[in-house]
């Protein structure tokens, strides 16, 4: 299985229930806060194509996106097979 990150921020509502997804499936997965880290802030822009934006959650070097996009991978049934490798 490949190693799972999600980058968040402090009192970020988007990024617990992002979180929530994962642990509902029992995996693991390496958290990176970003909020007070304007160098790993600018990292995560890099490596999330410009976005900024938190939660981001990666699967690999794959960046899934946030928790929207989490969400339907998983409503979809998708997900799972990300997690394969």
């Amino acid at each position: 299985m490949p190693n799972i990150t999600i980058y968040i921020t402090e009192c970020c509502g988007y990024c617990d229930r992002a979180k929530a997804i994962l642990k509902n499936k029992d995996l693991k997965f390496a958290v990176v806060d970003v909020t007070y880290d304007a160098d790993m802030r600018d990292a995560l822009a890099l490596k999330a194509g410009g976005s900024r934006n938190v939660p981001q959650v990666f699967v690999g070097d794959t960046c899934v996106g946030g928790y929207r996009e989490l969400q339907i991978l998983e409503a979809q049934g998708k997900l799972d097979s990300l997690l394969v490798s």
